[in-house]
């Protein structure tokens, strides 16, 4: 049976509510901006750019039902826009147990940093080769 993908969001921090359970997802995105670098100028200091524009080591939330036993994840980041190849990083096997099927089960799964080069990339939710969903990034030059 395949679990049923209710939620998968990308974010810079995923936290849990110690005393609820919820999670408090925050800087969700969908969209990267990168400066290119600037070039050393003689007598010209060089400028810091602003927090936020680079993903760091960003996180995925994800939301399952329909598990009845285990299931046998993989999340994956791939490129989407015609430079597809195997896929820039994916995740071990991620084994996820929940007897009730009603049930819903969160992760929260740290990510490597999303490299920052122009293009359309996705990071998909599959188990056991069967794609649940997927959540596109495009990423761009920022405007001058």
């Amino acid at each position: 049976m395949t679990p049923v993908l209710q939620a998968l969001v990308v974010a810079d921090r995923v936290y849990e509510d110690k005393g609820t359970g919820k999670k408090i997802i925050a800087g969700t995105f969908s969209r990267l901006l990168f400066k290119r670098p600037q070039q050393m100028e003689p007598g010209k200091p060089l400028t810091v750019p602003p927090s936020g524009a680079q993903a760091g080591s960003p996180f995925a939330y994800v939301s399952l039902t329909d598990i009845h036993g285990t299931a046998e994840l993989i999340v994956r980041y791939i490129r989407l826009d015609g430079q597809e190849g195997p896929p820039i990083f994916q995740t071990d096997k991620i084994v996820v147990r929940c007897e009730d099927r009603l049930a819903t089960v969160e992760l929260a799964i740290p990510l490597l940093p999303l490299p920052i080069v122009k293009g359309v990339f996705a990071l998909e939710v599959l188990c056991e080769g069967q794609l649940l969903g997927s959540h596109k990034i495009v990423v761009d030059e920022a405007p001058a």
